[in-house]
């Protein structure tokens, strides 16, 4: 988080060096985010836990809780509202997309794994 009119008087290359900042944390911060998980897993299967997915009901109302505390933060907060109503568009165009090249190409490999391929 930033001061805003502190961050626009800087001079252009010290924003570079920012934004070139701010990309390599999140690239890092993702990779171990997934390479931890991976490792995590496989410890909790290896005691003994057995992995389930999500019940459906208990999804639905997830989702409807979250849509229902979304909608409330975009009629009571404009910072929210500022950021999550592009988002959603963004998340709305993007679905396709996924649906089309993710999930089939996800799908795909799971079942090959699972196949032992």
């Amino acid at each position: 988080m930033f001061n805003k009119a502190k961050y626009e008087a800087l001079p252009a290359n010290y924003k570079a060096a920012i934004k070139a900042s701010c990309a390599l944390a999140n690239d890092i911060t993702t990779a171990k985010y997934d390479a931890k998980n991976r490792m995590a897993i496989r410890s909790l299967v290896g005691k003994g836990v057995q992995l389930r997915p999500f019940p459906r009901d208990v999804l639905d109302a997830a989702y409807a809780a979250t849509q229902e505390l979304y909608a409330e933060l975009s009629a009571t907060n404009e910072n929210w509202k500022k950021i999550y109503e592009p988002w959603k568009q963004f998340r709305e165009e993007s679905f396709q997309w996924f649906r089309v090249a993710e999930y089939t190409l996800d799908s795909y490999n799971y079942a090959m794994q699972s196949a032992g391929k």
